[in-house]
């Protein structure tokens, strides 16, 4: 009813069909009439955002196959998510990286993304998205991990972690481990091309 009030005081021709919220979290599906352009809405979303009192300037999403327009929200500061993670789909290392903004796990299988880069500006959660990797494989034991941390802030407390090899704080000790998994790879080339003369 806000934000249809809103829309109605800006004379744009729309009208909220659809409201979900979950968490701190809270989108909003609009349907437009045919004068009305997607642009002029996302022109009014300073407007919208303090007639709902949101935390965040709304996000603009389109639906083009349901003929929709989608704001989304955040309406509370965000809360932490308790480590509880539900099971895990088929995958070679699933991880549970949360939630998406209708309730449901978001999970990642690592095996599908063997050279990740995580990047973003300060405080957008680089470390937050690196710690809860982390936390997933350090619960299998199938896995064993070497680590580096040459600024001595991050991967301390992983130190004495049965999963974890050795946590590399220098450049001597990051190209030691370096060297000896480029043994690792070629003996696995090694192997492999004997497999392959073997069935040949």
């Amino acid at each position: 009813q806000t934000l249809n009030r809103a829309l109605g005081e800006r004379h744009l021709a729309a009208q909220c069909i659809k409201a979900t919220q979950h968490r701190h979290f809270a989108s909003f599906d609009l349907e437009l009439q045919p004068e009305v352009r997607a642009a002029q809405i996302e022109k009014a979303l300073p407007d919208l955002a303090l007639a709902l009192k949101s935390y965040t300037l709304p996000l603009l999403k389109m639906l083009p196959a349901q003929g929709l327009v989608r704001l989304q929200l955040t309406h509370a500061p965000a809360a932490p998510i308790a480590w509880c993670p539900p099971e895990a789909p088929a995958g070679i290392l699933p991880c549970w990286l949360g939630e998406t903004e209708e309730g449901q796990p978001l999970w990642m299988d690592l095996a599908t993304n063997p050279h990740l880069l995580i990047a973003g500006a300060t405080g957008s959660g680089k470390s937050v998205l690196l710690h809860t990797l982390l936390a997933n494989l350090l619960v299998r034991p199938d896995v064993e991990l070497f680590l580096v941390d040459t600024k001595l802030v991050e991967l301390q407390r992983y130190h004495n972690h049965s999963n974890v090899v050795r946590v590399d704080t220098s450049y001597q000790q990051v190209l030691s481990t370096l060297d000896f998994w480029i043994e690792v790879m070629e003996q696995r080339y090694l192997t492999l091309q004997q497999l392959r003369q073997a069935k040949a």
